[in-house]
Order: C-alpha cells, then sequence, then structure tokens
C-alpha cells in the first residue's frame, strides 16, 4: 500500500536527505556529548552516594583540590548570596572566565589567539593553586 505518491516521494527525497544528511552527524556529536554528560554526572552521583564527596582529591587523599567547593559557591552567588559564595571558594567569579578561556584554547585555530587563551590559561590556574596553597595552610579542610 502507498502512502505518498510517487511524485511527492521522489520532492521529499530531493529535499528532505540532503537536509538530514548535514543534521545528521551534528545531531550524532550532540547526542554522544549528552551520553558522556549523562556518564559522568551519573559517576558522580554514585561517588557522592559511596565516598561522601564527588571530589576524587578529596577522596583519595583526603585533601580538597583547588576547584573544591567551587560549585556551592556559584550556587549561592545564583541565588544572590555572595558572601556565602566567597566563603565557599572566593575565585568563584573567575570561574566563567576559566571556562572561556578552556572554550577559546580549544576551539581556536588561529596561533596568536590560541598562544593568548593558554597564557591566560596557564595564570588563572596559577592563581588558583596559590589560593589553594594559601587555604592548605589556613587550616581548611
Amino acid at each position: 500500500m502507498k502512502l505518498l505518491p510517487v511524485n511527492l516521494k521522489h520532492a521529499l527525497s530531493k529535499t528532505i536527505k540532503p537536509v538530514l544528511l548535514k543534521v545528521y552527524p551534528k545531531l550524532k556529536s550532540f547526542l554522544r556529548v549528552f551520553a558522556l554528560l549523562f556518564a559522568i554526572c551519573t559517576g558522580l552521583f554514585v561517588a557522592t552516594l559511596l565516598f561522601g564527596s564527588i571530589c576524587p582529591v578529596k577522596t583519595i587523599f583526603g585533601i580538597p583540590c583547588p576547584g573544591c567547593g567551587m560549585t556551592r559557591a556559584l550556587i549561592f552567588a545564583a541565588r544572590g548570596n555572595f558572601e556565602r559564595a566567597f566563603y565557599y571558594h572566593p575565585l568563584f567569579p573567575l570561574a566563567p572566565f576559566l571556562v572561556a578561556g578552556v572554550a577559546v584554547y580549544s576551539l581556536s585555530k588561529k596561533p596568536p589567539v590560541k598562544k593568548c587563551a593558554g597564557a591566560i590559561l596557564l595564570a588563572l590556574c596559577g592563581v588558583f593553586v596559590a589560593v589553594w596553597i594559601y587555604r592548605l595552610a589556613a587550616g581548611w579542610r
């Protein structure tokens, strides 16, 4: 039983098929990224249930990592409670710049832009490590 006339089938195959072929690789990439993020979130949830912390550094070595407290800080900042946000991680305002720097460094094809983004990332990482060492020396656990 034919549902569509032959001419309409031919017209659809000429118009929709090229669009689907262009969209499919992007959809496939999106689904891969989504599956990876879902797996990471599931792993973090299981780690929290098993160890009480999602931070592998804290779980393995017993000391917090340079990014510990960042999630809670960003949540409190989003709620407008900046005092608590600074309490959990004093560098939470730099987090968007860190993410943007990683994105620019990863996606840029121009060497000067990549070099500049790399230098900014290196400086930001140095600031995070310096604050981490200070917080550890001050007895932060």
